[in-house]
């Protein structure tokens, strides 16, 4: 399995070519996922269906990469990212009370 390196050795960005290691896959289905001994932080992001696979797995790459980076996370295996979607019609009732309860928390708009 390839391990995400924090940096290339010459420090550039990570890059689309990139690849993540087989246990920071998505999950966007139900279901047992990959088991991560001591998993931080562990990323929930909630979508309307209708992105492609490749999609999803670019916003992985980039949400790890950027958690890596400032968060000082040597191992992207220790990054679970999670990709949950959530039919438009199912929103309001599933989504947006949980984005309500957790105002306080919010660090981005």
């Amino acid at each position: 399995m390839p391990r995400l390196p924090r940096r290339i050795a010459d420090n550039r960005r990570l890059s689309p070519q990139d690849t993540l290691p087989d246990s920071v896959e998505l999950v966007s289905s139900p279901g047992p996922g990959p088991r991560f001994p001591n998993p931080m932080p562990y990323i929930n992001l909630k979508m309307y269906p209708g992105r492609s696979e490749e999609q999803k797995r670019e916003v992985a790459r980039r949400i790890v990469e950027a958690v890596m980076e400032v968060c000082n996370v040597p191992d992207a295996t220790q990054c679970p990212v999670v990709i949950e979607e959530v039919e438009r019609d199912n929103w309001a009732t599933e989504v947006a009370p949980e984005v309500e309860a957790k105002a306080a928390l919010r660090y981005a708009p």
